[in-house]
């Protein structure tokens, strides 16, 4: 059931009306059986994998809080249960074919059966989520949840349950317990959210992803000038796209009386690599921060070993979105970035020269690292390694033309919305970007605030697209 379907509007509005219907007591009964319902319409085979990550983890932490002195044990089960399911489903083939590879260099094949296996949606997101609640009840951070129906729905709640954001159960355990309440002003944020989400999903980026798909895996021999545009309008694209769903997610959350975090904090405003990554998909960004960066030490160590626990960061987050070696490419180039970056601050600041804090300075950053996103696109959205390859080198090889007719074979006004569209959400992030601009939106009249309503209303009715394509995320 997509976000962007008239099944989920549907389900949104039973989900809402009987919400509100219900008394408290019955209300976590019936978002726990909303969410497994909603999941079941992806695949309803895969709902155990659900249960049991939620039933151990359950299980586990109460178990530390009552057995301390085996609190230990009840972590690893805890851990080697949940990175066990997301391993067998999401990496054993691409491990397997490894081992295969690497047998047949040194002469000795090794034969590891693969298992043909649908990945299950969003099984990266609540690994996570459980993972994270298991090593805070461990840490003492938080106390286990004893209620079972509460719990479950802190796992499998709806609205961030595909694709996040990864939550945190000291964020969301307190809200489900709490009486929710529903006001004009929480009931027309949550509404516009939800139709932001979709402005910016059936009218930027389902136009977008046709062209990029064209260039990078249909167009026989596209030139560097059409390959360096496309991978322009990827970039974007992937943004809009994830941040779609969130907005979504959000709103959805937030008309049923709950909050959400944020997701995203303006990155295509990022000024530089290491600036990119703490406004995007933060909740992940905190997740690898808090469980594995500083626990393997952080920057809280020798230079060497502060770019390696870089380096292992980037490596675990390409892996996370996906088992396959164009991941892996994406994540080290990504990670060379930071490292040049790094480095040449250090080198400025060696030389005693002062990074100049004027806002034209702070301007020209801006489409630099666009730029440098734009060619990491290329191995995000390209698994074959060789046509990957190929496209890369070529924008350095080859002289920048452009091919009207291959990257846009569109008609004129599709294309003008293919510019018109990013530059418009450029111009619309910008503004709430500037906090007193964005203050004075959330106070505009009544008459205004629903003419935003029906004005995206009219945008996804007139100039979406009806595909329902999926959410790039859905497959990570």
């Amino acid at each position: 059931m997509a976000f962007n379907s008239i099944d989920y509007l549907i389900f949104l509005i039973v989900a809402f009306v009987i919400h509100w219907v219900l008394p408290q007591r019955a209300r976590m009964f019936w978002l726990w059986a909303l969410s497994y319902f909603f999941y079941a319409q992806w695949n309803e085979k895969y709902l155990f994998l659900i249960a049991v990550s939620t039933l151990v983890d359950y299980s586990c932490a109460l178990g530390m809080e009552r057995k301390p002195g085996k609190a230990k044990l009840y972590l690893a089960i805890s851990l080697l249960s949940n990175l066990g399911i997301l391993f067998t489903f999401k990496y054993l083939g691409f491990f397997s074919e490894i081992a295969f590879q690497l047998g047949e260099i040194l002469g000795r094949p090794i034969y590891v059966p693969i298992l043909e296996i649908l990945l299950p949606v969003g099984i990266s997101f609540y690994t996570l989520q459980t993972l994270s609640y298991s090593i805070d009840v461990y840490k003492k951070q938080i106390k286990a949840e004893p209620s079972f129906p509460h719990f479950a729905t802190f796992v499998s709640f709806f609205p961030q349950l595909v694709a996040g954001p990864i939550e945190r159960a000291k964020h969301i355990l307190p809200q489900l317990h709490r009486t929710p309440t529903l006001d004009a002003d929480r009931f027309n944020s949550g509404l516009r959210l939800i139709l932001w989400g979709l402005a910016k999903k059936t009218v930027i980026a389902d136009r977008l992803a046709p062209h990029m798909e064209y260039v990078y895996h249909q167009h026989s021999n596209p030139d560097s000038g059409t390959v360096l545009l496309a991978s322009l309008l990827a970039n974007v694209l992937i943004y809009v796209d994830f941040s779609a769903y969130s907005d979504i997610a959000i709103g959805s959350a937030r008309i049923l009386g709950y909050n959400l975090r944020l997701n995203f904090h303006f990155p295509l405003f990022s000024r530089s690599m290491p600036d990119f990554w703490k406004r995007w998909h933060t909740s992940l960004h905190d997740f690898f921060i808090d469980y594995v960066y500083r626990p393997i030490g952080g920057r809280r160590v020798p230079w060497a070993q502060w770019l390696f626990n870089i380096f292992i960061i980037f490596i675990i987050s390409g892996l996370w979105h996906g088992a396959a070696w164009n991941f892996v490419v994406w994540s080290i180039f990504h990670m060379l970035l930071v490292w040049g970056h790094i480095h040449l601050a250090k080198l400025w600041t060696w030389l005693g020269w002062q990074t100049p804090a004027s806002p034209w300075h702070q301007l020209w950053q801006i489409p630099l690292v666009h730029l440098q996103r734009a060619l990491s696109m290329i191995f995000f959205f390209i698994p074959d390694p060789s046509r990957a390859w190929e496209l890369f080198t070529g924008l350095f090889v080859s002289g920048y033309s452009l091919q009207p007719s291959a990257l846009l074979p569109y008609p004129a006004f599709v294309q003008l919305l293919l510019i018109l569209g990013p530059l418009a959400l450029m111009i619309i992030e910008g503004i709430h970007l500037r906090r007193s601009w964005s203050d004075r939106l959330k106070t505009m009249p009544l008459p205004l605030n629903w003419g935003l309503h029906y004005l995206l209303i009219f945008a996804i009715a007139i100039l979406g697209v009806e595909t329902n394509n999926p959410f790039i995320y859905f497959q990570f």
